[in-house]
């Protein structure tokens, strides 16, 4: 008798999705030994899962000590996944789209069943990063909702600066990174970010140098308010039903402005002053500390949005 296949419901896609990310991050902390100057987690889930955000985010984003070999770590998350009992018995994984970059290690976690037609997808992108500047990212160390097992993960901080940092180094505005910022402020985090932490991403990211990313930045800035719908259209698809999106959206948006205009005045500070910005090396803590106070100094305050 044959079984009967159906669409995979909302609900049930959010819900397995949910329980895939758990269940692939549970098997990456399993998957080897890491040490604490290896992996860092960051990005939109680990403010979900470690800092308690209530946005949903897809992917799992990882920094990743470059002088790792990482060429088998698909198949054994795949077989821990198998082997962790959190998922449904009759869910498939696969792992697609490996892709092993200079600068970037990729893949997708795939979880499918015979009993309904579709399949949640978990990527799981790892920038490779030089272990000096891996061991200088601020964390926290978290269950990150998983069993057993405990992750490194950027503190609100440090996800400021990559998100303040991503302004430069996307080819389009991305809302997620707009609610991010706003809902960081609104949890006391500063929307300044200090030099030091601007140059140690330029060393991470491959942005293409520092005024590709101030063209970039002030794209986005200057995208803000015309974008304003779409972004409220695409955040009730990450938030939950009762998130008062539309009524919180004003002061979302002066948020972003305000955060992305100060990391644009902080990285033409930089470049004013020949800080050096090589790939993989940053100026001592004590110099770049200097450049903290100058910034503060010429006004780089806080202007218009107050979370509420």
């Amino acid at each position: 008798m044959k079984r009967k296949i159906r669409q995979v419901t909302p609900d049930e896609l959010f819900n397995l999705r949910q329980e895939a990310q758990i269940a692939t991050l549970e098997a990456l902390l399993a998957s080897r030994r890491w040490r604490h100057d290896e992996l860092v987690f960051h990005g939109g889930t680990a403010l979900r899962l470690v800092h308690n955000s209530p946005r949903f985010s897809e992917d799992l984003d990882f920094m990743v000590s470059s002088g790792l070999k990482l060429e088998g770590i698909g198949k054994n998350i795949k077989e821990r996944i198998l082997m962790g009992g959190r998922l449904p018995p009759d869910i498939k994984i696969s792992i697609e789209k490996l892709k092993d970059e200079q600068r970037m290690f990729s893949f997708y976690v795939s979880a499918t069943s015979e009993r309904v037609v579709g399949k949640v997808l978990v990527k799981v992108e790892m920038w490779k990063t030089e272990r000096n500047l891996l061991s200088e990212i601020q964390a926290v160390i978290s269950s990150a909702g998983v069993s057993n097992s405990f992750v490194p993960a950027s503190d609100l901080n440090e996800i400021m600066a990559d998100k303040v940092f991503a302004q430069g180094g996307r080819e389009y505005l991305k809302a997620r990174d707009i609610f991010d910022i706003y809902w960081m402020m609104a949890n006391g985090v500063s929307p300044i970010v200090a030099p030091k932490d601007i140059v140690r991403r330029f060393g991470i990211y491959d942005v293409g140098g520092v005024d590709k990313w101030l063209a970039k930045a002030a794209g986005r800035l200057a995208s803000i308010d015309a974008n304003a719908e779409m972004i409220a259209k695409d955040l009730r698809r990450w938030l939950p039903s009762v998130w008062p999106v539309e009524a919180r959206l004003p002061e979302i948006l002066e948020c972003a402005r305000s955060t992305i205009a100060h990391g644009i005045q902080t990285v033409e500070r930089i470049k004013e002053m020949g800080v050096p910005i090589p790939n993989q090396t940053i100026e001592s803590e004590s110099h770049l500390g200097e450049q903290v106070d100058v910034a503060q100094a010429a006004g780089y305050e806080p202007s218009g949005c107050e979370p509420s």
